[in-house]
């Protein structure tokens, strides 16, 4: 029987304490990765549903936890109390929406509403309470009504949290860090088990604080058939297990494909574009071995993963179908996933920036090999912040220097592949006016000139410029001939809004609407070697609908044998002896260079000769089509310069040729277009018109070789 003391009322009127039930650690792993993200007071409350709060002052918790012991002994509800936390609701308030977890209505929840009434009666049958039974998610703007609702269904998409309820915790705000109210973190101050006996060991100290560590280890799915015909199969966890110590070598090419789906809006979401971009990741264009996808929402992966190509040619994923009863939401609205042929283990590495980070993973059975030892390939995925303003800009530096750190001193002598969005503005035009009408600062201008430096620093080879070297052949992505102005910077673009409808939305009219390289396949390895590049997800001559804002990026590269050093001491040994014989003079050392075709071929010779003759002939051309009183008297001098100038030009070497002349460059320019555009023989192509720091420059293919056709206005050279 209880005391008097015990019996008296105490005050329920102390925000410093509560009262709450907390849920196991090892079922809120769901919970706890949305409220990282979406609600206020993660890091500072456990995961908890609160049975009374406010609760009593802290100088009076030893009295409230004898009282607490006398009413829990004298339970008359004996039956064990199980909570099913099932769905997902929200509070409306003035200025904000909670969105919490609740029981739907198990008798369990109705043992625990009874116990509340009881324990209040005990305090004094004080009518305050903490209202319906919720584990609170996330919060979100009031009159945001989208932002509610992706809450709402991403929070419903947890799994079910059902559990027994074994103790009461009580907690209490620590304000040993001289921290306001709000800031104060609450921490477990004891627990009475449901039997009436206090819990030495209260089972919500097993929350920890979240982790320091730069990454975390994350779970690898696999889609299994059904061995009935008449299930589809399901996708399921794959268990943790040490790392293989063993495994293949990379003998054959791999190919990595990356692709920004787009995101445009929180809710709802865009179905109608889900067709399209399916076909566009199941195109030829788009087949690879991993596939990296940026901007993925629960809805579109669910409907992804559903399909049986997809899940054919992709087996293994970084994350679940949301949608399968056991599997979680994604973290965010735009999440980064990667699918894959080949089975590997991961890890997230978050960034400084809530919702942004990167996908690091290990390919279990393929790599390369390092004094014996197995190297697995690591591939990373990123999608750093967006935007040319110099936070964005500092933003984006701190996101690689993060990847670039992480990987050099937890994988320094392995292969890497880094591909993904990395919306790094690369328009010369854009940046040009960004400067000019401040909306960067040339400290920030300078750090992003600096981004390329430091992915070049770190090893890592862009695909794009190395098949580039290779003569891979890419043009204009659409076959079509570029007639218009194309600033440096913008070749190669993967965002283009002059091109793609949902860019230029997005873009608007402004000195953003230029086409941008935001997307790339780096590689690192000096055995790496690109095979090919390309991209997709550009609609044909008879498709006008558009997938995404971006076109999607594909490389294939293979490593060339196997090394026995690291990469970071690996270095080219180098003998030095004698010359041979042969070699002792001009003749001799021309004869040998001739025979390993290291000058040109009689045939390439004649073929820029007649190459240079044809654009001579063109640029001094008359139409004669128009009468002959309006025809302009114009003489241009055309000269060979660079290497082809100098004469120490290569089979590989591109022409330069500068036109000289009495008009203004942009009047030689458009009459040289139009003369192209007119052209009857196909000797002669226009690539593309570039507008670069130096000046504008055609670039033509002509009868298979290139040229840099540039042109300088100089009245008096003309003349003489």
């Amino acid at each position: 029987m209880a005391s008097t003391e015990e019996t008296r009322a105490i005050p329920l009127t102390s925000y410093e304490t509560a009262l709450c039930v907390v849920p196991p650690s090892h079922l809120t792993g769901d919970i706890d990765r949305l409220r990282a993200l979406y609600d206020k007071a993660h890091g500072r409350w456990p995961p908890h549903a609160n049975l009374i709060y406010p609760f009593v002052a802290p100088e009076a918790l030893p009295q409230a936890s004898k009282l607490l012991q006398s009413v829990l002994s004298n339970r008359r509800e004996v039956d064990p109390i199980r909570l099913r936390l099932d769905k997902s609701d929200f509070f409306a308030h003035k200025r904000s929406n909670t969105v919490y977890l609740t029981d739907s209505g198990s008798d369990g929840l109705k043992a625990l509403a009874q116990l509340q009434h009881d324990i209040t009666d005990a305090f004094g049958g004080q009518s305050r309470s903490s209202g319906r039974l919720h584990l609170t998610v996330g919060q979100s703007e009031a009159d945001d009504l989208a932002e509610r609702q992706f809450l709402l269904e991403k929070v419903g998409l947890i799994p079910a949290v059902e559990w027994e309820v074994e103790e009461l915790v009580i907690l209490i705000r620590d304000r040993s860090q001289g921290l306001d109210t709000a800031s104060s973190p609450m921490v477990v101050w004891g627990a009475v088990s449901l039997s009436g006996t206090p819990s030495p060991n209260p089972k919500a100290l097993e929350y920890l604080s979240p982790s320091s560590l730069p990454a975390r280890s994350e779970t690898t799915f696999q889609f299994s058939p059904s061995q009935d015909d008449s299930e589809e199969g399901k996708w399921n966890a794959i268990p943790k297990s040490p790392a293989p110590t063993g495994g293949k070598l990379v003998d054959s090419p791999v190919t990595v494909a990356s692709y920004n789906v787009l995101v445009e809006s929180l809710h709802p979401p865009p179905t109608e574009r889900y067709p399209l971009l399916l076909q566009n990741l199941l195109s030829d264009a788009a087949s690879a071995n991993i596939l990296i996808l940026q901007e993925v929402a629960d809805d579109f992966l669910s409907f992804l993963l559903r399909d049986k190509k997809i899940r054919l040619r992709y087996p293994f994923a970084t994350h679940g179908p949301p949608d399968q009863a056991e599997i979680g939401p994604l973290n965010s609205l735009r999440n980064i996933v990667v699918l894959s042929r080949w089975q590997f283990r991961w890890e997230w590495l978050p960034f400084d920036k809530r919702h942004k980070g990167a996908v690091v993973l290990q390919l279990e059975h393929l790599g390369t090999f390092h004094d014996s030892k197995f190297l697995p390939l690591v591939v990373t995925g990123v999608h750093l912040s967006c935007g040319l303003i110099d936070s964005s800009i500092m933003a984006k530096r701190s996101q690689l220097q993060t990847v670039l750190k992480y990987l050099s001193g937890i994988y320094p002598n392995n292969h890497w592949v880094v591909a993904g969005d990395f919306n790094i503005t690369t328009s010369s035009y854009t940046i040009d006016t960004a400067l000019k009408r401040k909306s960067i600062s040339a400290q920030g201008a300078s750090v992003l000139a600096s981004l390329d430096g430091m992915l070049t620093d770190a090893g890592l080879l862009d695909c794009y410029y190395a098949s580039r070297a290779a003569s891979s052949g890419l043009g204009n992505p659409q076959g079509r001939l570029d007639l218009g102005a194309s600033y440096e910077g913008e070749e190669g673009a993967t965002y283009d809004p002059t091109e793609n409808e949902h860019a230029a939305r997005i873009a608007g009219q402004s000195f953003h609407s230029r086409p941008q390289r935001y997307d790339r396949i780096l590689v690192r390895g000096v055995e790496f070697e690109v095979l090919s590049y390309n991209l997709f997800g550009i609609p044909s001559g008879d498709e006008s609908q558009l997938a995404s804002d971006h076109w999607g990026v594909r490389a294939t590269v293979k490593l060339n044998g196997p090394r026995s050093g690291g990469l970071e001491s690996e270095k080219a040994l180098i003998t030095v002896e004698k010359a041979p014989l042969n070699l002792g003079g001009i003749d001799g050392l021309k004869g040998w260079l001739k025979g390993y075709l290291a000058f040109p071929s009689n045939e390439e010779i004649t073929q820029r000769q007649e190459a240079f003759e044809l654009i001579k002939e063109l640029v001094n051309r008359r139409d004669a089509n128009l009468p002959a009183g309006t025809r302009l008297d114009l003489l241009f001098e055309v000269v060979p310069v660079g290497s082809y100038g100098f004469g120490v030009w290569n089979s590989s070497s591109d022409m330069d040729i500068l036109v000289i002349g009495q008009v203004s460059p942009r009047t030689f320019f458009a009459l040289m277009i139009a003369k192209l555009r007119r052209a009857t023989d196909s000797d002669v192509v226009l690539l593309r018109k570039v507008k670069a720091a130096s000046g504008i420059m055609l670039e033509l293919e002509v009868r298979g070789v290139r040229v840099d056709l540039q042109y300088c206005a100089a009245t008096r050279v003309v003349e003489r």
